[in-house]
């Protein structure tokens, strides 16, 4: 058991069709959803208005934005590692190093950061758009589709992060 999760698809309720994909639960027990975003949306399919279950920033309470803040930082340095794995295979790859120093800690911890850093600025742009969605005076419904980001940003962290480790397998043992 390398790493257990239960995830789930939710759907429009009256078409059917999958506007979210997200990990639920890591080990069955911590929660990953941030919870954050427009509290109703609007079916890019059948134009159906629903209730999201979400929240805007404004209306979190403090340990829900802390919560928010601190699944934030977990999956920034997930998607941060993820990525720099690939990133040092592509480059020993293409160099064809053989230095086993190479990467180093400090090489490897600043990849990690930047890639991280970069997680992190999506979800503030996250904040700040759910701020502007609270502060507008006509409280409108978010149209949703499956490839939304604002409503699925963790599938698209998914699909980035499953590409760069395939591409580091694929580098490390099939290239080499």
């Amino acid at each position: 058991m390398l790493m257990e999760f239960t995830w789930r698809f939710l759907r429009c309720p009256n078409c059917g069709k999958v506007y979210n994909w997200h990990v639920d639960k890591l080990f069955y027990i911590v929660k990953m959803r941030t919870r954050l975003g427009p509290p109703s949306l609007r079916c890019a399919s059948c134009g159906t208005v629903f209730v999201s279950g979400l929240q805007e920033w404004a209306r979190m309470s403090p340990s829900q934005r802390t919560r928010f803040a601190i699944l934030s930082l977990l999956d920034s340095l997930f998607v941060g590692f993820s990525l720099t794995l690939p990133t040092f295979a592509v480059i020993g790859y293409a160099t064809n190093t053989s230095d086993p120093q190479f990467p180093s800690f400090g090489l490897v911890s600043t990849s990690v950061a930047a890639y991280a850093l970069l997680v992190l600025a999506l979800q503030v742009v996250r904040v700040i758009l759910s701020n502007r969605r609270a502060e507008s005076v006509v409280q409108e419904p978010v149209l949703v589709s499956f490839f939304s980001w604002q409503t699925n940003l963790q599938f698209y962290a998914v699909v980035v992060c499953s590409v760069g480790i395939l591409l580091f397998f694929y580098i490390t043992f099939v290239l080499r």
